[in-house]
C-alpha cells in the first residue's frame, strides 16, 4: 500500500512538473472546465 502511495506521489510530482513548465496550462486548465460546463449545460 505504501509503495503505491509512493508511487502515486512520484507520478503526480512529475505531472504537476509538466504542466508546470507550459505557460499555458492554465487557460488550458480553464478551458478544459468552461468545455465540461458547457457540454453538461
Amino acid at each position: 500500500m505504501t509503495g503505491f502511495l509512493v508511487a502515486g506521489a512520484i507520478g503526480f510530482g512529475l505531472g504537476w512538473l509538466v504542466f508546470g513548465q507550459h505557460s499555458y496550462s492554465g487557460d488550458y486548465v480553464a478551458r478544459r472546465m468552461s468545455r465540461s460546463s458547457e457540454r453538461d449545460d
